[in-house]
């Protein structure tokens, strides 16, 4: 069936025939970062949030930064929006030159919160399909996790999920909603791509650099632990816990904080 994935270009000096970047910012001229966006499914609420995260990291390191929303007619959920994102990779890698007037030659796929579930999950079909299928398609350089979801379990208790009654960003009624949203009356959560938490040894020995960022007042805080310990076999991946940070910590109006975390992002990238 047609399909199309809603997409938003913030900075490309490429794409615009005009070189402004610095010489510091040289190595990341031919980088494409593929930004998932967070919040429920079929709800585009966090893309004016995130947008001032993004353009923060295109102007300062004068990279290609592409954001991707979420579909949202009733029938885009599981596993129809994964096999979208697909198709619209596949398009970009073989139009970059037409569509970007750039040579890619380095990846970014990043994510916060649905948006890190998306990504890291997305990363598991692509290297599936290498795996599996005996395919050569371009696996990302790099995955930036900002307090992503690992599991759609909803049965699951932790003691970071009483954090819910003081954070609003992420309550247990708000999880129920991604998980409808998203799955509608699917409910094989073991599935790797459903789960990235049982993501398997084989894909994840394929995995490329993970970086994972949460603060330690997230509900999610206890899955993120669990998520890093799954993959602690991975060839490069960092954890970096956030002290009294809640979940969405991007969308804070404190100034002092959000230059923090955007520079310490940045510095990982």
């Amino acid at each position: 069936r047609f399909f199309y994935v809603s997409t938003r270009l913030l900075n490309n000096s490429q794409l615009l025939f005009v070189d402004e970047n610095p010489d510091h910012k040289n190595e990341f001229k031919n980088t494409l970062i593929i930004h998932f966006n967070g919040g429920p499914f079929k709800l585009n609420i966090n893309s004016l949030m995130n947008e001032k995260f993004l353009r923060a990291w295109s102007t300062e390191l004068g990279a290609a930064v592409l954001m991707i929303k979420k579909p949202e007619k009733d029938e885009d959920n599981f596993p129809a929006i994964l096999n979208q994102y697909f198709q619209a990779y596949m398009c970009l890698m073989d139009n970059a030159k037409s569509l970007l007037n750039m040579d890619i030659k380095k990846i970014i796929i990043s994510g916060d919160s649905s948006g890190g579930y998306c990504a890291m999950a997305f990363t598991n079909l692509l290297i599936g399909i290498n795996l599996f299928e005996k395919k050569d398609i371009r696996i990302p350089d790099l995955l930036l996790l900002e307090y992503p979801n690992f599991s759609w379990e909803l049965n699951r208790s932790s003691v970071s999920m009483s954090l819910g009654a003081t954070n609003n960003f992420m309550t247990h009624d708000l999880f129920k909603t991604f998980v409808h949203n998203y799955l509608g009356e699917y409910r094989d959560y073991r599935n790797m791509f459903v789960s990235p938490l049982y993501t398997s040894d084989k894909v994840l020995e394929h995995m490329p650099i993970i970086r994972i960022f949460f603060g330690d007042k997230d509900t999610g805080r206890d899955e993120f632990l669990r998520g890093i310990y799954r993959f602690r076999n991975c060839k490069d991946i960092r954890a970096y816990n956030f002290l009294e940070l809640p979940h969405a910590f991007n969308g804070i109006e404190q100034p002092e904080l959000y230059e923090m975390v955007k520079d310490f992002i940045i510095e990982e990238v």
